[in-house]
């Protein structure tokens, strides 16, 4: 429990909140796209609580130990980790691609620096607290750029469904109800 968590649970739900805006656009629409903005939604409220509590963090001496890994999988969340980010991305590739060229492009690269922090660099502490602990300077220095990573990938990603929301030309009704 820090500012950084809160920071990190906040921007997460107030993503959660944008994304319902789209959802909604597209559902007036008809769109078959309306289903993945709300679930990116639930997803990222899912995001928000986890943050906060650390649910991906109880299974993880229990999988290091009963399948004996260490080092870059020291952290053994990661595992299960990188099997949920391949369903969804495969999921939500058609999504994505159908994107507008900005929204996509942002979406793209958010998601690749969160996702690299979340994992990616949580695998380099992995091998930091694994040989030498997680109270040392390295470890630390490693947890930060882990933590900026993934911070700033929701900024940006923030920043693209903002955006997408502005652009749209039923972004108002949405919010306010045309007259009938």
């Amino acid at each position: 429990m820090n500012i950084t968590t809160f920071y990190s649970s906040a921007a997460l739900m107030v993503s959660a909140v944008l994304l319902a805006f789209p959802a909604a656009i597209e559902k007036r629409r008809g769109s078959d796209f309306s289903f993945h903005w709300g679930a990116l939604a639930v997803i990222f409220t899912i995001l928000s609580v986890d943050e906060i509590v650390g649910f991906h963090e109880y299974p993880i001496e229990l999988l290091r130990d009963s399948l004996g890994v260490g080092s870059l999988l020291y952290y053994a969340w990661v595992l299960p980790g990188i099997v949920v980010v391949g369903i969804l991305g495969l999921a939500f590739l058609r999504f994505v691609l159908h994107l507008p060229k900005l929204t996509r492009n942002q979406v793209i690269i958010s998601g690749a620096m969160f996702v690299f922090g979340a994992i990616g660099i949580e695998m380099l502490s992995g091998v930091q607290a694994d040989q030498f602990g997680e109270e040392t300077f390295a470890y630390s220095v490693i947890i930060t750029l882990e933590e900026s990573l993934e911070m700033i990938g929701i900024a940006v990603f923030t920043l693209a469904v903002y955006t997408h929301i502005a652009k749209s030309d039923d972004c108002l009704n949405v919010l306010i109800p045309a007259p009938r």
